[in-house]
């Protein structure tokens, strides 16, 4: 699909910006930034809001609690989702709209208590593990106070955009090695999963090519973030510091959503397939028309509220993610028919010629594993874990069959 008009509209105003740097940081484009930035428009939801401090190994933790007394909770416990902003490892605050608004939506959406974390950043001599200890601090905190928080202690879920992403993911790996605990469900939007990034297919480079350069992640830029996380060479990475390198046996359940126009979607489908060759249950969703960030665009862009709807779904069950039925506004709605029966009046060919490199290597690895290609779908069926690996396109989504069981 096209890019979204309410993104492609405002590449006008980046014709003169030299650079992100410029655009951030230089008040001679302070105007051009919040043209750039503004949603007049968007009414921001209304919910309870309030700050605190979660005790850490390096020191205290600020978060913001949202939705405390919002939702109907018919009286029970509510879901719970620990929340992380992205910016590069070394940007971004709780103030952001990737941040705030993401969490105000959710604990409408979802009747649940978001808590989003204020990690440090990675600046000044601060560099891993000291973001992802943060984070697992709050995580734990949360799991220790449900009856504080109102919360479900079986609903508590971990996600984050980009940046945020990565330190959702490094978590929910050390919860399931440390306290044999996993989230109950992981939220993984465009995330770096890689400390080298994985190369684009042909179709995604053609793709980027529509993309202004200025909101490109060129490989010098991700190798200069990711090192700097790391506070050394990629070499030294682990998995609990770029995810796709661990053990992903039990991981918890996970949605990865990936941007169409984004340079690091091929990070995203890779760490979906090697979930889904681990036996995880994973279901990877292709927001359509969407850049890396669209988390800080209002939900009244239809692709963003039906990622949003997604997410919400999610939370509201501790079922595996293959069991929903969303219906989701923004992505593909299809009543999808039997794997492997051929749908006439919507076969579609491209699809097979577009599939991730690594999806099209990815069977060889699972034994008798298959890939099942039917309209806007693929589905990585593997015998006795029934994982599943998902690729979709379009306005709304649909999906059958049953749900993958969660591997422990």
């Amino acid at each position: 699909m096209p890019i979204h008009a309410a993104m492609s509209s405002r590449f006008r105003l980046l014709e003169s910006v030299p650079s992100m740097q410029a655009l951030m940081e230089d008040p001679a484009y302070a105007q051009v930034r919040a043209q750039f930035e503004s949603h007049p428009g968007y009414q921001v939801p209304a919910v309870s809001v309030r700050s605190a401090e979660v005790p850490g190994p390096h020191g205290p933790v600020p978060v913001r609690i949202y939705g405390e007394s919002t939702g109907d909770t018919g009286g029970g416990a509510r879901p719970c989702l620990v929340w992380m902003h992205g910016g590069a490892f070394i940007g971004g605050n709780l103030d952001m709209p990737e941040a705030d608004w993401t969490a105000r939506e959710l604990a409408l959406r979802a009747g649940a208590i978001v808590v989003s974390v204020d990690y440090r950043l990675c600046n000044d001599g601060v560099h891993f593990p000291v973001p992802h200890d943060d984070v697992v601090a709050v995580v734990r905190w949360v799991r220790d106070s449900p009856a504080d928080l109102g919360i479900d202690a079986d609903r508590i879920s971990v996600g984050g955009a980009s940046a945020g992403a990565n330190l959702a993911a490094g978590a929910a790996l050390k919860l399931r090695d440390a306290d044999g605990l996993p989230p109950a469900h992981l939220i993984f939007a465009y995330g770096v999963a890689h400390a080298v990034i994985p190369p684009m297919s042909a179709e995604h480079a053609a793709l980027m090519r529509e993309v202004p350069a200025l909101l490109q992640f060129p490989p010098e830029a991700t190798s200069f973030f990711n090192v700097n996380y790391l506070g050394g060479p990629v070499s030294t990475a682990t998995g609990y510091a770029f995810p796709a390198l661990a053990d992903l046996r039990g991981m918890c359940p996970t949605l990865v959503l990936n941007a169409e126009y984004d340079d690091l979607r091929a990070s995203g489908q890779a760490f979906a397939a090697a979930l889904a060759a681990a036996g995880a249950d994973v279901r990877q969703v292709m927001v359509a028309s969407m850049l890396h960030g669209f988390l800080n665009l209002p939900a009244s862009i239809g692709p963003v509220a039906g990622a949003l709807d997604l997410i919400a779904g999610i939370l509201r069950t501790p079922a595996a993610i293959g069991a929903l039925r969303p219906g989701v506004p923004g992505l593909v709605d299809r009543q999808l028919r039997a794997v492997g029966q051929p749908d006439r009046r919507e076969q579609s060919p491209a699809l097979i010629g577009d599939l991730p490199r690594h999806l099209d290597a990815l069977a060889p690895q699972v034994g008798e594993g298959r890939l099942d290609v039917v309209a806007h779908e693929v589905k990585l069926v593997v015998p006795s874990t029934v994982s599943r690996v998902h690729r979709e396109f379009g306005r709304r989504h649909g999906e059958d069959g049953p749900a993958a069981p969660r591997v422990h």
